[in-house]
């Protein structure tokens, strides 16, 4: 292939891009994109472009890039340390609490940074060799993407129909003497409920294993909600003597550009069973905190120019608006005809089914009036994760799940199965490696274009 003149390169890219814009410019997708604030995007895009050839697997050429991954480890460790006076004991290492951290690539990197840690200790502490993992049926599928490639057992147990939440009894009967980690979720992925995570780390820590808080869409919302609604908002961070880990995506409401993420330990000692070393190699002495090994300086400078640029004021400012936004959203459903919010939604992600219809059509109903939400299964539900693309159409949004779900009320009974329902209604009857051979085939395809 002949090279190509940049600026037509570039103008093809621009084209591109612009054919995709309407699909989230105006509210149009459930999470995905998180940032609202177009100058805020030009200070991601100059700061990324400064850093752009910088990589932090050479500190010694770019230490700009070690002074800003330490800063936002940093700034992270304190907003999850509420009431953390560092006087608790970890009970994996009898260490004192001294909250750390690490970038990942993302929430994925994250968890499986936090497995790899705690088999380590397992291993090394307590003889573990057949290590398992405790986790709701509601926790994200990364801990089973982490449990796969480690090796690890994935214990997984019911979710309380009523609240949505992890069946802490059911987690606490599958404990066992292999049992390494308990996985919580604040909130999970397909209802936005938060795990009683309270009850899980006085559980966790009077076993004595690992307890993950899977915050990656919560992180940057909690500790604020904490603040604004105290009283709706349950703890969930490193104030809780059981919490070992907490992953915290900066790429989603932490506003900064896609591809960075953290994780956080209680202490140095959990942090260092992360690490990947070889002191024999041949070309030298060879070290990483996580998976990969060079990592876009880049995107970490992105991520430190996002977390000054806000601040503590405009975190605490973007989830008053996103708390406003979710409670009006709570209460349309709960208006809506044959709608009902499952659980009790108290951040960004509110879940709703229905009794009356098909869920699945009520959404491509929704499609067609310009808001595409993502739809679950197990049981069959929709969700909304509220971002700042949102606050400022959520009374539109309203609007139309009114229309929509009144449309399908009365038509209830001569609605078409909709394609989505007909996927998800097959999943659940087929075979798992089968469906995960389709999902293979399909990432062959996706990968071919």
């Amino acid at each position: 292939m002949l090279g190509m003149d940049g600026n037509l390169v570039i103008a093809k890219m621009d084209k591109l891009q612009q054919g995709e814009i309407d699909a989230w410019i105006s509210g149009g997708v459930s999470g995905a994109v998180y940032l609202g604030d177009p100058e805020h995007s030009k200070c991601l895009d100059a700061a990324s472009n400064l850093f752009s050839l910088t990589n932090p697997l050479h500190p010694d050429i770019w230490p700009s890039v070690m002074k800003f991954e330490a800063e936002v480890c940093a700034m992270a460790a304190t907003m999850l340390t509420e009431g953390d006076d560092s006087k608790f004991i970890c009970q994996l290492n009898h260490e004192p609490s001294q909250v750390c951290a690490a970038i990942t690539s993302g929430g994925t990197e994250s968890i499986l940074m936090s497995a790899k840690a705690h088999r380590q200790w397992g291993a090394r502490s307590r003889w573990i060799t057949q290590p398992e993992v405790i986790a709701c049926v509601t926790a994200h599928a990364a801990i089973d993407k982490a449990c796969d490639i480690l090796g690890m057992r994935l214990m997984h147990v019911p979710m309380d129909p009523t609240t949505g939440k992890m069946d802490v009894r059911a987690a606490k009967n599958a404990i066992s003497s292999n049992t390494i980690l308990i996985y919580s979720s604040a909130p999970n992925y397909p209802n936005g409920t938060i795990d009683n995570i309270e009850v899980l780390s006085e559980l966790a820590y009077a076993n004595r294993v690992g307890l993950h808080v899977d915050c990656c869409l919560g992180g940057f919302v909690l500790p604020f909600a904490r603040k604004l609604r105290p009283d709706e908002t349950p703890m969930f961070d490193f104030s809780l003597r059981g919490v070992t880990t907490i992953s915290c995506d900066t790429h989603k409401y932490g506003c900064a550009t896609k591809g960075t993420s953290i994780v956080l330990f209680r202490n140095k000692q959990l942090r260092h069973q992360m690490y990947f070393s070889v002191p024999d190699w041949t070309g030298g002495l060879y070290a990483t905190p996580s998976t990969a090994g060079s990592r876009p300086g880049s995107l970490i400078a992105a991520t430190w120019a996002s977390m000054m640029r806000l601040g503590e004021a405009g975190y605490l400012e973007n989830t008053r608006r996103i708390l406003e936004a979710k409670d009006k959203l709570i209460n349309v459903v709960q208006q809506a005809p044959g709608l009902r919010v499952l659980g009790k939604p108290c951040s960004m992600v509110v879940g709703y089914t229905s009794d009356v219809y098909d869920i699945y059509a009520f959404s491509d109903m929704l499609g067609e009036k310009g808001y595409h939400w993502a739809n679950c299964q197990k049981p069959a539900c929709a969700h909304l994760c509220i971002t700042m693309r949102h606050v400022d159409v959520i009374d539109d949004i309203c609007a139309k799940i009114i229309e929509a779900a009144t449309y399908c009320n009365i038509h209830a009974s001569e609605m078409p199965l909709s394609s989505t329902a007909a996927v998800y209604g097959t999943t659940s009857k087929v075979p798992g490696s089968i469906a995960g051979e389709f999902l293979n085939i399909y990432q062959d395809i996706i990968l071919s274009t």
